[in-house]
This record gives C-alpha cells, sequence and structure tokens, in this order.
C-alpha cells in the first residue's frame, strides 16, 4: 500500500511539474507528438463549451499508434477565482456510455513520420465545481505521455445577466 502510495504521489509530482514549468514552442517540438491548440472562442457562456482544434504532428521517425479514445481525454487547465487565487487542475473526460468508450478505445490509426492529423471538440464547461462562476482560464490538451499541447485562454461570464 505504501509502495501504491509513493508510486501515485510521484507521478502526482510529475504531472504537476509538467504543468507549471515555463512553456515555449521548443518544449513541444520535443515530444514525440506536437500537439498545437486552438480555439476562436475567447469569451463563452457558463454551462455551454468551448469549441477546440488539435493538430496533432508525429514528430519521430517511427509510425504512432493514436486510440481515438485517449485524443480529448486528459486536459490541465488553470483559473482564478474571485479572490485572485489561482488553482491549476488535471481534468479527465469519459464518453457518457460504456459502449461509445468500448467503440473509441478500439478505433486507432497510425500516424506516419512527419504526418500530421486535426480534430475538434467541444469542451463542456458543466462541471460546477470549476465552472459555476466567470472566470478566467488557461488550458492545455495531453496525449498520453508522449503529447502535450500549447496552452489556450478563455473567460467564461453569465450569459443570464445580459
Amino acid at each position: 500500500m505504501i509502495k501504491q502510495a509513493r508510486i501515485f504521489l510521484f507521478g502526482c509530482m510529475l504531472t504537476f511539474g509538467a504543468v507549471v514549468r515555463a512553456q515555449s514552442d521548443s518544449d513541444y517540438q520535443r515530444r514525440p507528438v506536437g500537439l498545437k491548440l486552438t480555439s476562436e472562442a475567447t469569451r463563452v457562456c457558463l454551462g455551454s463549451f468551448v469549441p477546440l482544434r488539435l493538430k496533432m504532428k508525429n514528430q519521430t521517425d517511427n509510425e504512432v499508434q493514436i486510440s481515438k479514445l485517449d485524443i480529448w481525454r486528459f486536459f490541465t487547465f488553470e483559473h482564478l477565482d474571485a479572490d485572485g487565487s489561482k488553482y491549476s487542475i488535471g481534468y479527465g473526460l469519459t464518453p457518457g456510455r460504456i459502449e461509445d468508450e468500448i467503440r473509441l478505445r478500439n478505433e486507432i490509426f497510425l500516424l506516419k513520420p512527419g504526418a500530421t492529423q486535426e480534430t475538434d471538440f467541444r469542451f463542456p464547461l458543466v462541471d460546477l465545481r470549476y465552472f459555476s462562476t466567470p472566470s478566467k482560464y488557461t488550458l492545455r490538451s495531453c496525449y498520453k505521455e508522449i503529447g502535450m499541447s500549447n496552452i489556450v485562454s478563455f473567460e467564461t461570464y453569465d450569459c443570464s445577466s445580459k
């Protein structure tokens, strides 16, 4: 049990270190899969979604297997509370139904060396623990341990109080 706790703690420390480390374009170039995250929306309504586009590039000399389930599964984001406190959160998403998760887990494509693949996603802002009041956010996407995107920024606001 203690060994498992240490491994978990070490994994969390590595993940946290990757999140808070200063980012630069060269950081993404060194990863096996380069991820470029973009969004046309800088302000979105609470309870809606952030439209995202992810461009994945194989930066190795070998084919890389990409699981459709894991493309939009892991995120990290930071937000500022009303009192100015800043929070960093690791966030995982899963499909709503078991059937969808099984289907997506089995949908794998090969990304050839130097090849790119683009995909779109609507990041849901429905978890009230984090998206209940207007705030400013930064968001990045992670693909397993082999790819971490740049950061995009957005702000939420209450559309019902116009």
